[in-house]
């Protein structure tokens, strides 16, 4: 897949952009950072580069297809590129709580307890349980209205992927209606990755 580093918040100029241009971009609260058509496209190597160091993945239909008890082969090794590019990984969903037990069990990763996106306190409450830098840390999701606003409200950067698959609960659905406004709205046409395109390198 060839990626195309454009802002969805801007018609033309890209290469006079600068900081600014994009938090004013950023403000609108389902704008993700990046993004990507599925999980093994995020270039997690150039995030360490540039100082992230904690990876929050939501499941359904990002690391695995909705509703499945455990993990696949494409969520082990989606987990283990994150490891071995140096991230400490955790699951950031809206399971039930014995769900996420057999998962994280699973990929051998730690989960945010009734993470209840998109609220924001329990993903406060752990970043600071875990005393976490906020700036080092990304959220992955498949959904605008729980994922991408939960990370914008929490002021952490985000990548939105495409969903795995086309089964989903009858909410999620409607959720998905409201999406494609939000992306009609953005006008986001095709892939892209602020978090490359703007972030300098940060010394840790």
């Amino acid at each position: 897949m060839k990626l195309q580093y454009l802002n969805p918040c801007l018609i033309e100029h890209i290469a006079d952009l600068g900081e600014l241009k994009f938090e004013k971009c950023k403000q609108a609260m389902f704008m993700p950072s990046a993004f990507y058509k599925q999980i093994n496209d995020v270039p997690v190597e150039d995030y360490y580069a540039l100082g992230y160091r904690y990876i929050f993945v939501d499941i359904d239909n990002t690391l695995m297809p909705h509703g499945e008890l455990k993990a696949n082969s494409e969520a082990r090794q989606a987990v283990q590129r994150f490891k071995s590019a140096g991230f400490t990984v955790y699951l950031f969903s809206n399971a039930t709580n014995a769900r996420l037990t057999a998962i994280s069990r699973d990929l051998n990763v730690n989960y945010v307890e009734k993470a209840n996106k998109p609220a924001l306190k329990p993903l406060l409450n752990f970043i600071t349980k875990h005393n976490l830098a906020r700036n080092t840390c990304i959220i992955i999701g498949d959904q605008l209205i729980t994922d991408i606003w939960t990370a914008n409200k929490a002021k952490v950067e985000s990548v939105w992927l495409e969903p795995i698959s086309a089964k989903e609960l009858w909410h999620i659905r409607l959720k998905r209606g409201i999406e494609a406004l939000l992306r009609k709205k953005y006008a986001i046409t095709t892939y892209f990755d602020w978090i490359l395109l703007v972030k300098k390198p940060k010394m840790r």
